[in-house]
């Protein structure tokens, strides 16, 4: 089976069966693509295996989120996590809603852009659907799409450690305080491997730190942990450890 041909088999059914428009299902085939980043790896897979109404039901809820991602609507409050079909699909159980787009919007709106220009755009093209044998072999081929290409990152993410971290703090006053060994192993265990090394408070002999810095290996990696919230609390490996986005001074209040 092509590598592509699950998602393309999705748009079809979409614009073809339930009517939507070949844009909206663009966006959020591209919003459902992305999401695997963020936990959600076999969403598309999930969504093929649904009747028409659950599909429905969550193309809908897509929408909500994409027009928060795009369109800069705030939710009203107490509506942050009324997305549960997809709450659902977060690994923890973990709350997960819309105030995790408002939150995360910038990331967000660059993964899905990206999944929008580098695949959809490509692999949906109507002229390609319409022709060759079920339509996924030109889509790839005609394009010159890999479609077993590792997905693209934009280099300076790649070269940024600043907008690829996340600031921690420890309890004052802790003994037997974490190493960073301990702490890169909680994250890639929990996460996946998600870190490139930890940086911690140069302290006096005995002296335990109050501070670090995880660099992730890529940005995408900072929604997964935070889970739309600008604090939060671990206990790692019965110690506490509270994490939020790392702000490069330069970019910091001024």
């Amino acid at each position: 089976m092509h590598f592509h041909a699950m998602d393309i088999s999705l748009y079809e059914r979409l614009t073809r069966r339930l009517g939507k428009h070949p844009e909206s299902a663009k966006h959020v085939i591209a919003l459902w693509l992305w999401m695997k980043y963020i936990q959600f790896n076999d969403l598309v897979e999930h969504l093929s295996r649904q009747n028409d109404s659950t599909l429905d039901a969550f193309f809908a809820e897509a929408q909500r989120c994409l027009e928060v991602i795009f369109n800069d609507v705030t939710p009203p409050s107490g509506a942050g996590d009324d997305v549960p079909n997809m709450a659902s699909r977060l690994a923890d159980g973990e709350p997960f809603g819309l105030r995790f787009f408002v939150f995360h919007r910038d990331i967000s709106r660059e993964g899905v852009t990206l999944q929008l220009t580098n695949v959809c755009n490509l692999i949906f093209d109507e002229g390609n659907l319409a022709g060759g044998e079920g339509g996924s072999g030109a889509a790839a081929g005609g394009r010159g799409l890999n479609p077993m290409a590792v997905p693209w990152v934009p280099q300076e993410e790649m070269s940024h450690e600043g907008r690829r971290s996340i600031f921690i703090t420890f309890s004052k006053g802790s003994v037997n305080p974490l190493t960073r060994e301990e702490i890169a192993h909680f994250f890639n265990q929990r996460y996946g491997r998600c870190v490139e090394r930890v940086m911690l408070e140069k302290t006096n002999f005995g002296e335990p730190p109050m501070y670090g810095r995880i660099i992730l290996t890529q940005a995408t990696f900072i929604p997964i942990i935070l889970n739309g919230v600008c604090l939060k609390k671990f206990f790692v490996y019965g110690r506490q450890l509270w994490a939020r986005i790392y702000v490069p001074k330069e970019e910091g209040p001024q």
